[in-house]
């Protein structure tokens, strides 16, 4: 091989290392980047979560009071049928 064809294999395997560097950069970022957007989306799964709950709560609750309202219209309705 001669000064010159080892040179540019060199310099070849160099830049080669250098693009391969650059994109573990890129990759590194793009994984923190990633992250931090699981993060969120966990955090958001969560909130919906609670607020759904709530929800449920609400919806029993309402549920309750719709049987009580009618079971005492019942009520009224049977004492006046009487």
């Amino acid at each position: 091989m001669t000064p010159q064809e080892l040179e540019r294999t060199l310099d070849f395997i160099l830049q080669h290392e250098a693009r391969t560097a650059a994109r573990l950069d890129r990759l590194v970022e793009r994984q923190g980047e990633m992250q931090l957007l699981l993060v969120q989306m966990t955090e958001l799964a969560q909130v919906q979560s609670s607020r759904l709950d709530r929800h449920d709560d609400s919806f029993r609750s309402m549920q309750l009071w719709q049987r009580e309202a009618l079971s005492r219209l019942d009520e009224i309705l049977n004492r006046l049928a009487r």
